[in-house]
Formats: structure tokens, C-alpha cells, sequence
């Protein structure tokens, strides 16, 4: 390496001075040029770079001019090697290039046969994208008025990247070779024109029609997948075709690229654009034909994400599970997100926004997009039909409260059979009189009596009998109980919830003057817990919440649903724990009282607590935390007040009635 650089830094001082005396710019390292942009570029971004270039060599033909650009095996690679040697390739019907064209635009950086501009073709991608991820070569074969010829950018064994010499008939060598009729890729055949660029991978049996290993998702279309996910359209009158899973049996058809724009055309429900202060956002609502959509999951991104469009491509996508849900979600779309797509355009005076040069991010004057500006600005001008849909989904997601329930106290049920009461005993009159004189009135060198330790083995009798209760006295303790003494459920415990029913006044399911002002009655033979909606200590904290998320789309429907789940958990646990336990008639009378479920809702600190932290998951942060009319200042636990901290709504309620807790 050093004898390398050195090779460098003696070529870097040449005298290039032309006739004007001007010293112009030269590379002194482009293999170290190329392999760092290479490593700035995805995997698969060769895919799109060679894709334009088809689509350019076609574009140069004439106005509208058609044609096609086709992703497929080489499949004179194939056929000579029995099925043995799969490599990629992509053919155009361009323009095609001459051999001194092919060594001016492949094996030299900056260079291309479009026009070069800051918005348009850098001439780069290609050898950096494709080439950098192909060190045995990217092999071109193109025919240029029916004459064809050949060369391999590739890496030399000592680093150097450039063009393989190549072997001609006669016996020379050149940077090419001539091409025949017979080395023509059928898509090629009969016409005079068009290219076709081999992808031959790390080493000679490199199978790359395989997908990298960083494809993690929809590998056996992956082509297809980035295609339809990079582009937002293709022009009509070109062809862009893919033929994917080779083998030796049939081979599968053609299937054409369109651009994400057709699929989310045929998925929309809705679409509409929103005005932001520098782009318009694009916005789709997809069906809710889960399944469906779910297979074409391999062809497109068929779910929700959000992107930024720029020239008819597609930037900045997430994936879903690695922060796309959460940019739609800081867009203000809490709930049905994964049928939601946004597309932003930004809307700048010329040359403020341009792509990066491994064309993977988009610049705004220099930085990245102002996607939180954004997003603040599209949830204040939320469409009707967005925040339709998250009512929708938010109603759907708070559906399986009991189930919820069974899954949270199933794991902890034996914690609600309480162990068998046992009333303490009355001290016996020795221990009386033991306790009354003290150790003082023990004569001196007397030791004070105790019970001597039984001798032996634990018997039958005495095993579970506590050290200062006679067995004689224990057995009308074990008449208080009918439960067996073992204190756990054996294998195979069912969670018997009891039947639970909402009922309000507002909606008629309640009548007046039934559980008024409290929260809940049980009926011990129908196993049947009433839980009052209209209840202050429900209603409060629903009022709570709702002031703290004002504005948030969905969260009404999320924060009823969960003040509903955990009020609802904490009266179903009584009930476990009453029944599950020995009380006599009238305890479970009591237990099971509205006056006690009344009571069991009245703590706010562990409820708070835990709606704080389910709220949070759902709805995010609470917008309305700073700067509210009456801000609640106080410490969960009671802060200053040395009492627990109470909605705004109850103490408003207690100032009018000039009450106190």
C-alpha cells in the first residue's frame, strides 16, 4: 500500500499544464474515491442507477421515443454453464455506445454521455453503485449502428480499478473487443442498437441474481420491490420489465415496473394534498383489504409509510418497523398508520434542494428535510378522512378489554386466595403473670423458664402447629375454614371472570336513581359485575385525560376505552379475591357492595400512574402539558400538598361545593 501511495503522490505532481498555462483538477486516487462513495450507497442502489441509464440511452433516441429496460438473467452465461452460473443483468434498447465512448464513460469518474448538473446526471452512479459492489467486473456489451463491442470495468488484484484487457481473435489486446450477432441478449436481437450491463459480483460463481443479505423483506422480488418502491412513475411509452426466481425449470414471465403511484391508485380509497409552507403532502388512505394487500407486500411497499419526492423518485423511506410507523406518527396519525401513505414535495426556488451524491438523501439548503416541521404542519391541517380513519381504528384497538384483564390476573392467581383467618389467642396466665414481673423478679441464678423443644421428629399433629399455641386450642381454629389448607390452586386453574356490563344514563342503559353516584354492584348469582360510566371517579379522570390530549385524533375513543380496562381491572380483582377467599355470608355481602366498589375506585396515585404509562404508548406525550389555563403542578404522590393529586375537574367540583378531601 505505501509503494502504492507513493505511485500516486509521483503521478499527482505531474507537470498538466496546458497551453494556457492553467493547472486544471485531476484525481490522484480514484480508487479510493470510488470505494468511499460505494460505501455511502445502499446495496441496492445499483438497481436504480443502471435503471436510469437505460431509461436515459432510450430518452436519447428522440422525443417520446419507446422502448424497454429489462432486468433478467445473462442468459449466455447461463445456458453455456448448464444453470451452473447466474449473473444479473439489465438490457436497454438505447441509443447504445461506440467503443471509444464505453472507455470515455465507464472508466472515467464525473463522466457521462447526459448533461451533468446538480439535478440531473452526476456520472458517477453507476461505476461507484454497481461497482463498488461488483469487484469481478461489470461486464458492457453494446451495439452502436450494428456494431458491437465489449469491456469489464473490474478491480485489479492490487486494488487499481479500470478496464480488463481483452483478447481479440487475432491474437492482441485492447481495453475491447468486438461483439457478433450471436453475443446479442434476445432482447437485442435484430435491432442495431441498445446495451447490456453484466453484474458480475465478488468472484466467477457469485450468484447474483440472489438478493444481498441486508434484503431482509420480499427477497424473492426484490428487484420488483425496489423498483416499485424507488420510483414514483415511469414514463409510459417505456417498457420496464423484471424476470425474477430463475431456474431450470420454466422460466417466470416479465412483469412490468410501474412506480408506486399505480398501486397507490388502485388501493386508494381516498387522496387528497395538504398546502405546507414550503411542499405540498400528497396523502392516500389505502383499503382495509389487509390480506390482499399484505401478499402484494412482495411487489411494493403496500403498507403505510411516508417519503419525499423529487424529480419521480422516491427518498428518505423508512422502514416500517424501523422508524416508518413513528415518522407517520409524529405526522399525527396515532392510529390506522399502516394504511396511510404521505408523499411530500417540497416546493423551494431552484438549486435549494438536490440529492447527496450517492443519491440516497435529500438536501434542503445543505440539510437534511424539515420532516418535524412538516409533520406539524400537516396534524394542524389534518384531513377529514385521516382523522375519520383514526376514529375508526382507535375504536377497533380498545375492543378486547377482558381479554386483556384475564391475560394480566391469570398469572397472579393464586395471590387472590387468602390464606385461612386464624383470630389471635388470648395470652395464657403464666405469660401474664411472666410479663407483669418482668426478668427482675426472677431470683438471681434462676433461669427463666421456657418451653423445652420438642424431642424427635415433627408428628402429624404438631408439624404445622406454631410454637406458642397448644394443638389442644388449634383445633377450633380449623373449624373457621372449609378450604384446604393448601393457600395455591393446583395445575390447571381457570380464570372465571365474572360477566361485566357498562351502563350510562346517556345512553338509556341505566336509569335514574340506579347505582347514583356509585361505581358498581354485583349479583353473586348470575356472577355479574354493573359498573356505573356515570360514576365521578370514572367520568373525572376521563375528563382528565381528554384535556390533556385535546386535539389529538382518536384520543377521546383510546382514553375512555383504557380509563374503562383499568377501573374495570380493579373491581374484576375484587370479586377474584372475595370469591376466592372464606367469608362468612355477611363479609361477602360487604365485600361485594357498591359502597366497596365505590371505595376500591376512590385511590387516584397507582390509577394515574398506570394510565399515564398506557396513554403514553398510545397517544405520546400530552400536548397540553405546558402552558394549560390551571396547570396541575403537583407531584403524582402529592408533592407539597401531602395529598394525592386530583383532576382539575374534581377540584373545581369541590370549590363550588366548598368541600375538602
Amino acid at each position: 500500500m505505501p509503494s502504492q501511495l507513493s505511485q500516486h503522490d509521483h503521478e499527482a505532481g505531474r507537470d498538466t499544464a496546458v497551453v494556457d498555462g492553467w493547472h486544471e483538477l485531476s484525481v490522484a486516487n480514484p480508487t479510493f474515491l470510488l470505494e468511499r462513495l460505494g460505501s455511502e450507497c445502499t446495496d441496492l442502489q445499483a438497481l436504480r442507477e443502471l435503471t436510469v441509464n437505460g431509461l436515459d440511452a432510450i430518452a436519447a433516441l428522440g422525443e417520446r421515443a419507446g422502448g424497454r429496460v429489462v432486468w433478467d438473467v445473462d442468459w449466455l452465461r447461463f445456458d453455456a454453464s448448464g444453470g451452473r452460473v447466474r449473473k444479473l443483468s439489465v438490457t436497454d434498447t438505447g441509443t447504445g455506445m461506440t467503443p471509444g465512448q464505453l472507455c470515455q464513460y465507464i472508466n472515467q469518474l464525473a463522466s457521462s454521455g447526459r448533461e451533468q448538473s446538480a439535478a440531473g446526471n452526476f456520472g458517477v452512479g453507476a461505476k461507484i453503485a454497481a461497482g463498488s459492489r461488483n469487484p469481478h467486473g461489470l461486464e458492457y456489451r453494446s451495439w452502436y449502428r450494428g456494431q458491437g463491442a465489449l469491456v469489464c470495468f473490474k478491480r485489479h488484484p492490487d486494488g487499481r480499478w479500470g478496464l480488463e484487457p481483452q483478447r481479440w481473435p487475432d491474437g492482441r489486446s485492447d481495453f475491447w473487443r468486438p461483439l457478433d450477432e450471436q453475443e446479442k441478449p434476445w432482447l437485442l436481437r435484430g435491432q442495431d442498437h441498445g446495451t447490456q450491463v453484466v453484474l458480475l459480483g465478488r468472484h466467477e460463481r457469485h450468484d447474483t441474481i440472489q438478493p444481498p443479505d441486508s434484503v431482509t423483506d420480499g427477497r424473492r422480488q426484490w428487484i420488483t420491490r425496489y423498483l416499485n418502491g424507488r420510483f414514483l412513475r415511469l414514463p409510459e411509452q417505456v417498457e420496464v420489465l423484471v424476470r425474477e426466481q430463475h431456474g431450470h425449470e420454466q422460466p417466470r414471465q416479465l412483469q412490468r415496473i410501474h412506480g408506486e403511484r399505480h398501486h397507490l391508485q388502485q388501493r386508494a380509497i381516498a387522496a387528497g394534498v395538504v398546502q405546507l409552507s414550503d411542499a405540498i403532502a400528497h396523502w392516500w388512505v389505502l383499503d382495509d383489504d389487509h390480506r390482499a394487500r399484505r401478499r402484494e407486500g412482495t411487489v411494493w411497499a403496500s403498507t403505510g409509510h411516508a417519503a419525499a419526492v423529487f424529480g419521480e423518485e422516491l427518498y428518505d423511506i423508512l422502514p416500517q418497523t424501523r422508524g416508518g410507523y413513528g415518522r407517520l406518527q409524529d405526522f399525527g396519525i396515532r392510529f390506522g398508520y399502516e394504511r396511510v401513505v404521505l408523499h411530500l414535495e417540497p416546493r423551494v426556488p431552484a438549486g435549494h434542494l438536490q440529492c447527496n451524491t450517492a443519491r440516497t438523501l435529500l438536501l434542503l439548503d445543505h440539510e437534511p428535510l424539515p420532516w418535524a416541521r412538516w409533520a406539524e404542519e400537516f396534524a394542524a391541517a389534518m384531513p377529514t378522512e385521516i382523522l375519520r380513519l383514526q376514529e375508526r381504528a382507535a375504536s377497533a384497538d380498545c375492543l378486547p378489554r377482558q381479554q386483556a384483564i384475564r391475560n394480566r390476573v391469570s398469572a397472579i392467581m393464586p395471590l387472590y386466595q387468602l390464606s385461612r383467618y386464624r383470630p389471635p389467642r388470648p395470652p395464657r396466665r403464666a405469660s401474664i403473670e411472666s410479663a407483669a414481673g418482668g426478668a427482675g423478679d426472677e431470683p438471681a441464678g434462676r433461669p427463666a423458664t421456657r418451653r423445652q423443644a420438642p424431642s424427635g421428629p415433627p408428628t402429624a399433629e404438631t408439624a404445622h402447629t406454631p410454637a406458642n399455641i397448644d394443638p389442644a386450642h388449634d383445633e377450633s381454629d380449623r373449624k373457621l375454614s372449609v378450604e384446604p389448607a393448601d393457600d395455591h390452586p393446583g395445575p390447571g386453574v381457570v380464570v372465571d371472570l365474572p360477566d361485566v356490563a357498562w351502563i350510562s344514563a346517556r345512553d338509556g342503559s341505566r336509569a335514574i336513581g340506579d347505582l347514583e353516584d356509585q361505581a358498581a354492584r354485583y349479583h353473586l348469582d348470575r356472577r355479574e359485575l354493573t359498573i356505573n360510566a356515570d360514576f365521578r371517579a370514572v367520568t373525572d379522570l376521563i375528563s382528565h385525560w381528554q384535556d390533556r390530549y385535546r386535539g389529538i385524533a382518536g384520543a377521546r375513543t383510546v382514553i375512555e376505552a383504557q380509563v374503562r380496562e383499568w377501573c374495570e381491572q380493579i373491581l374484576v380483582e375484587v370479586v377474584l379475591a372475595a370469591r376466592s377467599s372464606t367469608w362468612s355470608d355477611e363479609q361477602l355481602d360487604a365485600l361485594l357492595s357498591p359502597t366497596s366498589f365505590t371505595a376500591a375506585l376512590l385511590p387516584r396515585h397507582l390509577l394515574h400512574a398506570t394510565l399515564q404509562k398506557r396513554l403514553g404508548q398510545k397517544l405520546g406525550a400530552p400536548r397540553s402539558d405546558l402552558g394549560r389555563a390551571r396547570p396541575d403542578t403537583r407531584e403524582v404522590a402529592g408533592g407539597h400538598t401531602g395529598r394525592p393529586a386530583l383532576p382539575v375537574s374534581v377540584e373545581q367540583d369541590r370549590h363550588r361545593r366548598g368541600t375538602s378531601p
